[in-house]
């Protein structure tokens, strides 16, 4: 690096001098003087500036270390310093307390490293380690920190995706997904391929990136299967994760273009004329079911009783690209399906009693109108408000409904609720 004159900075340079003002370890170095002028150029001898410093923690950020119960894991600290003979304490904090460990427990023969093999035998072993160091100059301001969690199996993937590869050549398909939480230990991620038919296993491929889970797959690799779905899943020391499913990949080969100087036109035109008489078919016969029901008197259906159409997740639009391979382009089409659609598909059909079905057929005939339960009370509770006026009598009975009325103003209504049949005389014994 040249330096340059800069007086803020602390730099000022004279013709045979170099003055460094407010100096730091990161000043610290080899410096050397060049001149220059028309016959050539030439360096002065180095002179090596030593800054002597307290202890820095190496790393930047806290880290984070997985452990099971009764598992001993080795948490190694490591600083720079000046001069490099450096003594560890450790910490241990737990819930704002702070409990210091034994030197026979860790090992700071090393200059500036120092090696902690720590066993967490109960939930409570789980916290925060800190190490500081200290040298001849003074002691480490800030500490390092080691986050210790208790180790689990990794989350599952993500967001998974198909594409055409932009730096591979066409003939490659790409997979991304999203990572998710690593379980408190490293984590790699995998990807298999298999094929519907006959489940043979067709490609075993693990990311090409350590961070982000992403697989190339090469369509030779997949050759001659049309058919197959992919399993994505993340692993650690201590498992793996669930898998995520990209189902329903088809790979469908579109026709070769040769020179036979075959016209594509009146196939063309056919398929358009197919459609077209198609589509009158269908319109004549849904105008004469139109025309028939006429005849009969519309069916009145009260707003309320309208209900909102869901679609099935399965029916959700599929994805597709195009990839290439040879003289052969195929259509990739694929539907990403959540592994918890096999939960639900999965549980067993609920049956009625005929005592249930009779009870909705009964209900079925009062039409109320749906009201916010935030407002207004519910059905249920407006019958057991209607029993409740008969069955005063009863001490131990309260009453769990009242209507809501506005005496304030004579010229607002108290609300009433009318049930459809009132009914008979009632004991209250």
């Amino acid at each position: 690096m040249i330096l340059t004159q800069n007086q803020s900075a602390g730099i000022i340079m004279s013709t045979q001098s170099l003055v460094l003002q407010k100096i730091g370890r990161d000043n610290a170095g080899n410096y050397t003087c060049l001149a220059s002028n028309d016959r050539g150029e030439t360096t002065s001898p180095i002179v090596t500036l030593r800054v002597q410093f307290a202890p820095v923690c190496k790393a930047k950020e806290v880290s984070v270390i997985g452990a099971s119960l009764e598992e001993s894991v080795k948490v190694r600290c490591e600083v720079e310093a000046d001069p490099n003979k450096v003594e560890f304490v450790w910490e241990f904090n737990n819930s704002g307390e702070n409990f210091e460990v034994a030197p026979a427990k860790f090992d700071d023969n090393n200059g500036t490293t120092s090696e902690l093999i720590y066993t967490p035998v109960s939930e409570r072993d789980y916290g925060a380690l800190t190490c500081w160091g200290r040298n001849a100059i003074g002691k480490q301001e800030a500490p390092c920190i080691y986050q210790i969690i208790p180790a689990v199996k990794p989350n599952p993937l993500n967001n998974c995706t198909i594409k055409a590869s932009l730096n591979q050549s066409s003939e490659i398909l790409e997979v991304e997904c999203v990572p998710g939480y690593d379980g408190g230990l490293r984590q790699e991620f995998r990807l298999e391929a298999y094929e519907v038919l006959t489940g043979n296993l067709r490609v075993n491929a693990s990311s090409v990136s350590a961070d982000v889970p992403i697989f190339r797959i090469a369509v030779a690799d997949l050759l001659p299967a049309t058919h197959f779905y992919l399993v994505t899943y993340a692993v650690n020391a201590k498992g793996r994760s669930e898998v995520s499913l990209l189902e329903d990949i088809m790979l469908r080969d579109s026709e070769k273009h040769t020179d036979s100087g075959v016209s594509m036109v009146p196939l063309i035109l056919l398929l358009i004329g197919c459609l077209m008489a198609f589509g009158v078919t269908v319109l004549s016969v849904m105008l004469m079911m139109y025309r028939r029901r006429g005849t009969t008197s519309p069916v009145h259906i009260e707003p309320y009783m309208k209900q909102p159409i869901i679609t099935p997740p399965d029916s959700r639009n599929n994805s597709m690209l195009d990839v290439t391979h040879g003289d052969h382009t195929y259509f990739v089409e694929y539907t990403l399906k959540q592994v918890t659609d096999y939960a639900l598909n999965n549980q067993p059909d609920i049956i009625q009693s005929p005592q249930d079905q009779e009870k909705i057929k009964r209900e079925s005939q009062l039409f109320l109108p749906v009201r916010p339960d935030t407002l207004f009370a519910p059905y249920d509770i407006h019958k057991q408000g209607l029993q409740s006026n008969r069955c005063s009598s009863n001490p131990f009975f309260t009453k769990s409904w009242e209507p809501i009325s506005f005496k304030a103003d004579r010229n607002l209504m108290k609300e009433i609720i009318i049930a459809n049949s009132i009914p008979g005389p009632e004991s209250c014994v």
